[in-house]
């Protein structure tokens, strides 16, 4: 039975399309970590004290936690998956403070002195994922898709 002309020119274009997948792999994360951040309190435009709601950015530890750093083989919660073409993962922090910021609740041994501090619920990573489904989701896929769609114009033409 003769192999077909065609089959190294669809192995050649998937691989292409894998490709593609690939980079929105590296690029979902990030983008996912931008609106989570954008739920934070810029700490440069702050006043003292506080007049926001919002949980404040000092460091910016806790906003880079929730992001994925290709060249790092670390402990972080986040971690995306491509297998055949389908993209998996959990998106979270590894950051001790990070559900309570968000959450609120009591931390009983605060600064390691048995000191009861009463945090307030300063949502940052449920409104930051909820705006990303809600637009940044949508503008990714149609990014894909538009490279897809050069992929396609310029292995076949016009499409």
């Amino acid at each position: 039975m003769a192999q077909s002309t065609l089959q190294p020119e669809i192995t050649r274009i998937l691989a292409q399309l894998r490709a593609l997948l690939n980079e929105g792999k590296d690029e979902f994360p990030v983008l996912l970590q931008g609106f989570v951040e954008l739920e934070m309190e810029d700490n440069r435009n702050a006043t003292y004290p506080s007049t926001s709601d919002k949980l404040r950015n000092v460091s910016g530890r806790l906003g880079r936690s929730f992001g994925i750093d290709p060249d790092e083989d670390d402990n972080r919660v986040s971690k995306l998956e491509l297998t055949g073409y389908n993209l998996h993962g959990v998106f979270g922090s590894e950051v001790p403070y990070a559900a309570i910021h968000n959450f609120g609740g009591t931390i009983s041994n605060g600064f390691g002195r048995g000191i009861e501090i009463n945090m307030p619920e300063r949502p940052y990573f449920t409104p930051g994922i909820e705006r990303f489904e809600q637009t940044g989701a949508a503008e990714m896929i149609q990014e894909l898709r538009n490279r897809i769609i050069v992929l396609m114009n310029r292995e076949f033409g016009t499409v």
